[in-house]
């Protein structure tokens, strides 16, 4: 999986829509950031796609653009 390419995209949400694709979401919830970094630290969440994401996000490293 070393190619692979992952985008990453922070947005505030505003609302939330009733339905969604129950075949490719198991579930949907707010959570805080304090949460997620406990989640982490107990090694809850496995995936490691959504571990970096969380991470760089969590991480305050600026937002930008790459044409890469």
């Amino acid at each position: 999986m070393s190619d692979a390419i992952f985008n990453i995209v922070k947005c505030k949400a505003i609302s939330s829509i009733d339905d969604f694709d129950k075949n490719e979401v198991k579930e949907r919830k707010w959570v805080a950031n304090s949460d997620i970094r406990e989640m982490i630290g107990k090694n809850e969440i496995k995936c490691g796609p959504s571990l970096i994401g969380l991470l760089l996000t969590l991480s305050g490293i600026k937002e930008g653009n790459s044409d890469n």
